[in-house]
């Protein structure tokens, strides 16, 4: 392992990139156990003082998959991957459930990747769902995820029941004190072999290259900037993506309809109760959540199918007024 990190952190005229297949060997030896905890640490904050390249991304990827435990479970054709880890500290609660069942009620399965445990995760998904009626006492796992994507097009996949190792590097962050390649990894891996992925990032520089790493996995999907890290769009605004093995360029939300005035919610400050009310709401028909979800789920079906967004927002925007978004909801208690 030392080879390794003296390669990334030999300081900024000396330290180099690690071809995908070091890459690939030294995750290997932080996954199996080879490699000491004081190597790992210092690997993980070498690189992310060097800044990870697409192809030391691609190599991690590469070992974290090896070592998947998804029991030949496999996404429906046309599966959304939906990276709702959401590291970003915002606290904004979030659509994204709202967003999933509108997906679902127009044919687009979509499966959402959590981190229940992720202590900078403030963003109240899992409490929504559950509001939505989903059993979270249940293991959040593929065979549990497949077979709701094959039923309710809704399913979510818990970080530790798919790849451990990967589990126990995301938590090293508030030992560490700073983000690591980990926050990124969790965002790339794709543990049901969907075809196309929306990705959330919080910081700028992260947009571009992340992008790169999925072009380099020979992966599409496109990946948001947003507040709170998530791959959600807010009503009338502009919002900065990157699709794979692109430029990144801004969608013009603006033009998509929304109640003028918007009602503001009155937060609790609380995000898992604020999350519930307002998915609950949204799904209700209620103006300004219902808002926020039609942008949501605007920015996933152009993802998803390339959808423009004003076509997307009114196609969203159907199912959730019509009830046909609150019905997919109501079989969760099923998944």
């Amino acid at each position: 392992m030392h080879r390794f990190i003296k390669a990334v952190g030999a300081g900024p005229k000396r330290a180099r990139d690690l071809s995908r297949e070091e890459a690939r060997t030294a995750m290997g030896l932080v996954c199996d156990g080879e490699a000491r905890p004081e190597q790992v640490g210092a690997f993980l904050l070498a690189l992310r003082m060097k800044g990870e390249a697409a192809d030391e991304l691609a190599g991690f990827v590469d070992a974290l998959e090896a070592r998947l435990v998804a029991g030949g479970a496999r996404a429906p054709e046309g599966t959304l991957d939906v990276d709702c880890h959401g590291d970003g500290h915002e606290g904004r609660a979030t659509l994204l459930p709202a967003a999933a069942c509108a997906l679902a009620a127009l044919g687009v399965p979509v499966l959402l990747r959590v981190q229940r445990e992720l202590p900078t995760a403030r963003h109240g998904l899992v409490p929504a769902l559950a509001a939505l009626g989903l059993d979270v006492a249940r293991p959040l796992d593929g065979a549990r995820a497949t077979t709701a994507l094959g039923s309710v097009r809704v399913a979510v996949l818990d970080l530790p029941r798919y790849l451990s190792p990967l589990d126990r590097l995301v938590g090293l962050r508030p030992l560490l004190g700073v983000r690591t390649v980990a926050q990124t990894l969790m965002k790339l891996v794709d543990p049901l072999g969907c075809r196309v992925r929306a990705v959330g990032v919080f910081h700028a520089p992260y947009l571009a290259s992340t992008a790169t790493a999925l072009a380099t996995l020979g992966r599409c999907g496109l990946c948001v900037q947003a507040l709170g890290g998530l791959p959600e769009a807010a009503p009338g605004k502009i919002v900065r993506v990157c699709k794979a093995g692109a430029s990144p360029q801004t969608l013009d939300l603006r033009p998509i309809p929304i109640p003028i005035p918007i009602p503001i919610p009155i937060p609790t400050g609380d995000a898992d109760e604020d999350a519930a009310a307002l998915n609950r709401a949204a799904l209700d028909g209620a103006d300004a959540p219902l808002a926020r979800a039609v942008a949501a789920a605007a920015l996933l079906l152009y993802a998803a199918r390339g959808t423009e967004p004003a076509v997307a927002a009114a196609e969203a925007r159907r199912v959730l007024e019509s009830g046909a978004a609150r019905a997919v909801a109501a079989r969760l208690a099923t998944a």
